[in-house]
Order: C-alpha cells, then sequence, then structure tokens
C-alpha cells in the first residue's frame, strides 16, 4: 500500500567479504523507519526486512549496480514487503491424540538460502507458520518418540501468491 510497517525487524550487512562485515540489525519505529548508526563503510551485501503477516523483503549485493556506505554518507534503503501467506494446522500422533509443543518446520526444498521458518505447536497441537513467500513448503515435525514425515508427499504445502492461508 505504501504505508510504512511498523515494528518490522531490519537487519543489514555492509563492509568488504575477507577485510571485515558488520552485520546490523533494529527494528523500525511506528511509520516504519529506522536508522543505523556506526556502519562499517562499504557496499551493502545485505538488506532483509522481516514484519508479521508480510513475506520478507530481501535485497543482496548487486555487481552490477552496487550500493556503498560511504564514510559519514547516508544511504536510504527501502523494501516493498508483500502480504505473506500462512500455513495453518494441527499436530497429531498416528494415534490421533494431539502433540503438544513440538517443533513445525517449513523449508524450501533445494533453496537453503530460502531459509526456515520454525514455530512450536499449542497445548491444543494447534500451530501457525506466517509470512512465508509463495513456494513449495517442505513441513517437518520434531516430536519425541515420533519420526517426521519429511519424505511424504503429505508433508509438501504450497504457498500461493494470494497470500490465503493454507
Amino acid at each position: 500500500t505504501g504505508a510504512g510497517v511498523p515494528s518490522a525487524e531490519v537487519l543489514a550487512v555492509t563492509g568488504f567479504v575477507g577485510a571485515g562485515t558488520s552485520p546490523l540489525s533494529t527494528v523500525a519505529d511506528g511509520d516504519g523507519r529506522f536508522a543505523f548508526a556506526n556502519v562499517l563503510p562499504g557496499p551493502l551485501l545485505l538488506f532483509e526486512v522481516r514484519a508479521r503477516g508480510y513475506a520478507a523483503g530481501t535485497q543482496g549485493f548487486d555487481a552490477k549496480a552496487p550500493r556503498t556506505v560511504v564514510a559519514g554518507g547516508t544511504l536510504t534503503a527501502d523494501v516493498v514487503l508483500q502480504p505473506g501467506g500462512r500455513i495453518t494446522g494441527s499436530v497429531r500422533g498416528d494415534d490421533g491424540r494431539v502433540l503438544a509443543y513440538v517443533s513445525v518446520v517449513a523449508s524450501v526444498p533445494g533453496n537453503r538460502w530460502a531459509g526456515e521458518t520454525a514455530v512450536l505447536s499449542d497445548a491444543r497441537g494447534a500451530y501457525v507458520i506466517e509470512g512465508l513467500r509463495p513456494d513449495r513448503y517442505a513441513l517437518a515435525v520434531t516430536a519425541a518418540g515420533y519420526a517426521s514425515p519429511v519424505d511424504d508427499a503429505e508433508s509438501m504445502v504450497e504457498v500461493k501468491a494470494d497470500g490465503l492461508d493454507v
């Protein structure tokens, strides 16, 4: 919508690989604005913004058009966040009993750079994984005494671009 996103988590990495890099993080204010102080000069290597209900917005290093932090200068970086998809469900054992407080992880197979998102199921076995980019995700569940169905076709979930719940 063009409106600022309050409380967005912002990560930046600047500097030169091999000569020192500076990872920085902050949280946006109520208007979606943020600032970093004492940033290591050099190219902007990674810039990522995450906010509840939105898919992560990421900008990486671009050798053709590098964005550089200059000592004593200011670099302005904006990211447009798209609504994120959500996976909801509940975890139960093969006997149908609720499995509470177990880890549920969504990851994009074959794309380690896409990262993974992990949550715990609640006391009723319910879970919600939010802020997912459109893609095909594998779900893995880690519960003591149970095997995760990582290779089962049933553990694959498609998150669509419309941001609706899956």
